[in-house]
């Protein structure tokens, strides 16, 4: 009689709230794990979001609501969060978050805090998430963000049954200067190692560039980190007319004759819109042609939006900006722009936007730090330019190239399916599949 192995349960945490890299490749994972015919289960943690389609066959669960850390009475707390959740839009939620920074600060803090604690304070939300991983029969836990790892970590032991566990890492450096503002810094770290240290799957970076900046911070040992980049869906095919007029819905002043220079995603002050306003400006003073469009949301508060919007007038440039944009709209963005800027000034994790950007057959321009470096290129094909980080004039340049050289910005063009390919959400959904020894 041969052994066989239970058919795998997969649970995925989730960081919820105002759309954000991390939450896009996680939605995007469990829902292909899903159409494979996994059974799969999402906790998510702090917020959740309504905007997000999960597969129907998905079962939802919170694993905590951030206000359940904010003060006395934590299970009354949460169960406010949750009434927020249920009565208010996301961007009604959003919008009174970002609003009250001190507020959104204490709740990081606080969350922090329980982190760094080993949420000593709080058996009851152990008890209730090992209670629920036993009812939905999960034997492959993934906690996205390392440091939502401890609720899953904590939960396991409590039920000393033999549930893999795998740490996913996106943007650790983003909660770090919560955990230094109280003294904690060294604390996180030592958690987020000790967690790593005890799974027995080597926990996940998203990028190469990302993977050596944790074992440097975490000071493991580098067979403890392997690197899974996040996964891009195929684009939806739409012609570069239509996707004008689609676009125009939103950006009415549009020029459809001028190229379109664009930036998709949050507008929060790593992400280093100012760099992409200089440059601009030095263009047209160079006197190029071309109009800049900007999209997104703010994860933290809109006073960096704010604080661009007085660039603009003091440059006198021209700028088009509008909110988030989902849907056709935003595939008409991505499709419509000759190309695609990502400006951050940070040693970012990854960098979705100019893949996805890619996807849709339009090259991108990305900083020389970090993993947004790797994004424009694999197996040898390029479709886009880097740039000297923090370097508006180079930037500028950078640009140029792109609206000018058209032998090499159609090479690009023409470079972007096999980019793309490789950054897929079939080649991430395989390779985490794999990792977890999953066939």
């Amino acid at each position: 009689m041969t052994d066989t192995k239970p058919t795998p349960t997969l649970g995925l945490i989730l960081l919820g709230g105002p759309l954000s890299g991390a939450m896009i490749r996680d939605v995007r994972l469990a829902n292909a794990l899903a159409e494979r015919g996994y059974r799969v289960h999402v906790w998510w943690a702090m917020d959740r979001s309504k905007a997000v389609k999960l597969d129907p066959r998905i079962t939802q669960h919170w694993l905590f609501h951030s206000l359940r850390y904010s003060g006395r009475f934590p299970s009354l707390r949460e169960q406010i969060g949750r009434w927020s959740f249920a009565l208010f839009s996301d961007r009604q939620r959003c919008d009174f978050i970002q609003t009250r920074q001190q507020t959104y600060q204490r709740l990081m803090q606080a969350t922090i805090r329980a982190v760094c604690d080993k949420l000593s304070d709080d058996p009851a939300i152990i008890q209730r998430i090992a209670e629920q991983f036993k009812q939905t029969g999960v034997t492959h836990v993934l906690s996205s963000l390392g440091m939502f790892g401890m609720w899953a970590h904590q939960a396991i032991k409590h039920l000393n049954e033999p549930i893999e566990h795998l740490i996913s890492f996106q943007g650790h450096e983003m909660y770090l200067p919560y955990a230094q503002n109280i003294g904690r810094e060294q604390d996180l770290l030592d958690r987020l190692r000790e967690m790593v240290q005890a799974t027995n799957i080597p926990a996940v970076a998203v990028s190469e560039p990302y993977r050596q900046l944790l074992i440097e911070h975490l000071q493991i040992d580098p067979s403890l980190l392997t690197t899974i980049p996040p996964g891009i869906p195929a684009a939806e095919p739409m012609s570069h007319d239509e996707a004008m007029a689609e676009l125009k819905k939103v950006l009415p002043r549009l020029d459809p004759n001028l190229p379109i220079i664009g930036y998709l995603g949050r507008q929060d002050s790593e992400k280093g819109l100012d760099l992409l306003l200089y440059a601009a400006k030095i263009l047209t003073e160079r006197g190029l042609k071309f109009q800049i469009a900007i999209a997104g949301s703010s994860l933290f508060s809109k006073s960096y939006r704010h604080a661009c919007r007085q660039i603009i007038i003091h440059l006198q440039m021209p700028l088009i900006w509008t909110k988030q944009i989902t849907g056709k709209p935003w595939t008409a963005f991505l499709t419509a722009s000759h190309c695609v800027v990502y400006p951050s000034i940070v040693r970012e994790t990854f960098g979705m936007v100019p893949v996805e950007a890619i996807a849709h057959g339009t090259p991108a321009i990305v900083p020389n730090l970090g993993g947004a470096t790797t994004t424009i290129e694999a197996d040898g094909q390029q479709s886009g330019l880097r740039f000297k980080p923090w370097d508006s004039g180079y930037l500028a340049t950078q640009i140029q190239t792109m609206l000018t050289d058209t032998t090499q910005y159609q090479q690009f063009v023409d470079n972007c399916p096999a980019v793309a390919d490789h950054y897929s959400v079939d080649r991430m959904t395989d390779r985490f599949l794999a990792h977890l020894n999953i066939s």
